[in-house]
């Protein structure tokens, strides 16, 4: 475990180069209020898809698989998030429900933040909103990658 991030405040988090690594003196103090930090076990559920999604979480330390459900028992993996990613941050944008489900894959400990939290942050601080989003197209490309490699290889089936 990171000593550095042992303490599980947004301060600890703030100095170990993470998003929030711009984020203000006064922005800690008012994030570590609007957060909680829980402890996922390896193979512990940390989302289920179309459950209701009432907080953000990124991943404090650890590895998350995010994946979809099929009907027929099959899962899709999407992708492995690791220490300084966020699970489910459509959340912040009104997304009322989980998109897919996600599983610890190693011992994690993961942030529940506030949704109304996070916006007044991300209003707030440019440089945070900046990283955040650059964060996100990056996870974006990622999945369409995804996506255009399983469209060409299910013709094959």
């Amino acid at each position: 475990m990171n000593d550095k991030l042992k303490d599980g405040s947004c301060k600890a988090c703030n100095d170990t180069g993470t998003c929030f690594h711009h984020m203000f003196p006064d922005d800690s103090e008012y994030f570590n209020n609007k957060k909680q930090q829980l402890t996922y076990i390896k193979g512990e559920n940390v989302c289920k898809q179309g459950a209701f999604a009432p907080y953000v979480m990124y991943i404090y330390e650890g590895l998350i698989k995010v994946y979809l459900e099929s009907g027929n028992g099959k899962n899709l993996n999407l992708r492995i998030l690791r220490c300084g990613e966020f699970v489910s941050f459509q959340s912040v944008l009104n997304q009322q429900v989980y998109n897919y489900s996600a599983m610890a894959l190693s011992d994690a400990r993961v942030c529940l933040i506030d949704k109304e939290g996070l916006k007044k942050m991300l209003k707030d601080n440019i440089e945070v909103a900046w990283r955040v989003i650059s964060d996100n197209c990056k996870s974006e490309s990622n999945l369409y990658e995804i996506a255009k490699y399983m469209t060409k290889n299910l013709q094959y089936l």
